[in-house]
Formats: structure tokens, sequence, C-alpha cells
């Protein structure tokens, strides 16, 4: 098979893991719901290459978007998304050098979490500040939406390493 066509067939295939990891494994919360799609989004850059990673996962979280009545929020989600798969990029492939030992992919998981947690405080403080809402009020909104992104956060942490293992597997055969 083409190689071109084939990175695209994963990359619709990983957009698609991604729209359903969301849409159907959700944990409802107060303010927002706890879901798997970030630990996806975040080991894309592991399993495709950093561009076709940066692809499928942008089109992953913004079909999500598109499909469930968010699309007013997605230009931050898929900032997030593009920050993300670079972070991950960067720890992996700089600062681990290619080491995918599990203590250097928790540590990734654990690190992409954190950033993930304060982009979306940053977003939730800029989404109100843009409608008018002065900066402290802003603050205390971002404060509020901040359970469900810990939570999530936990959920990233855990799973990164648990998926990069199952995963990486399959992705491996078919190099």
């Amino acid at each position: 098979m083409n190689k071109k066509i084939f990175d695209l067939i994963l990359i619709g295939l990983y957009a698609g893991l991604i729209v359903v990891s969301i849409t159907y494994i959700r944990i409802p919360m107060p303010v927002n719901f706890v879901h798997p799609g970030n630990a996806l989004v975040a080991l894309s850059p592991l399993l495709l290459k950093r561009n076709n990673a940066l692809f499928a996962s942008v089109l992953g979280v913004f079909l999500f978007d598109l499909l469930n009545g968010y699309l007013s929020g997605s230009i931050f989600i898929v900032i997030e998304a593009i920050i993300i798969v670079f972070t991950t990029d960067f720890l992996f492939n700089k600062i681990f050098n290619k080491n995918d030992s599990i203590k250097n992919i928790t540590i990734i998981g654990i690190l992409d979490a954190i950033v993930k947690f304060i982009l979306v405080f940053i977003k939730y403080l800029i989404r109100q500040m843009i409608i008018g809402n002065g900066f402290s009020a802003s603050l205390i909104y971002a404060y509020s939406k901040m359970p469900a992104s810990f939570f999530t956060a936990i959920v990233t942490m855990i799973l990164f390493p648990l998926l990069y293992v199952s995963l990486n597997r399959v992705f491996k055969k078919y190099e």
C-alpha cells in the first residue's frame, strides 16, 4: 500500500479514536466531564509522526466539538491540542532522547497533564475577559471550572503510560 495513503488512514483512524473516546467514555462532573481524549492527544506524537499527530489530534478534537455543539470554543481546544502535541514531541525527542522507558513516559504524561491544566485555566480566563468581564470576575470563573480539569489531568496522568504501552505495540507493527 502507498505510504501516503496509509498515513492518511492512520490519521483518520486516530482522529476517530479521539472523537469516540471523548463522546462515549465520559465521567460527568458538576461543570463539565472527564474523558480520555486528552491522553490520546498527548500520546499522538509518540505513535504517529509529529505532523500526522498534529493533524489527527486537531481533526479529532475539532470533529468532536463540531458534532457535539462545542464549536464556539473549538479554537481554544485546537490551540490546546497543538501545544500538547508539541509539548509531548519536545519532551520525548529533546529531553528524553527518544528513550521510551516507562519512567520517562510517565513523566511526559504528568507534564502534559500539568500543561493542559494550565492551558485550560488560561482559556477560561481569556474567554471571560473577551466577553467583557473584569480580571477578578474572570479569575473567579476560571477557578470555578478547574475541578473537572483537575480530574481530567489525573486521568491523563494514569492513562498516558497505560495507553502508550498497549497502543505502541500496535502502531510499531505498521511503521
